[in-house]
């Protein structure tokens, strides 16, 4: 990942794009604990959040109760078809 991370803050010599280069490459980490549906959770909000905003949202979910969470999204998606 060192590697990867020093070829994409050489090409940018702006501030902002190398963090933004950044909290991609933490956003990809923290997905790989995450179920699949998240990603296309944050490719979803991509053009409305800061790529910060994304990676802490993406922190602020707790992995420990995901298994709650998704119980509840099925259970009010039955709701809703019903």
């Amino acid at each position: 990942m060192n590697d990867q991370k020093w070829c994409l803050m050489e090409k940018n010599k702006n501030y902002h794009d190398e963090q933004n280069n950044m909290n991609t490459l933490k956003m990809r980490e923290v997905l790989t604990n995450l179920p699949s549906f998240c990603k296309q959770f944050f490719r979803g909000i991509q053009d409305y959040t800061s790529s910060r905003t994304r990676l802490a949202y993406a922190y602020d979910i707790p992995v420990d109760d995901i298994d709650d969470i998704i119980q509840d999204l099925d259970e009010a998606f039955k709701a809703v078809a019903e």
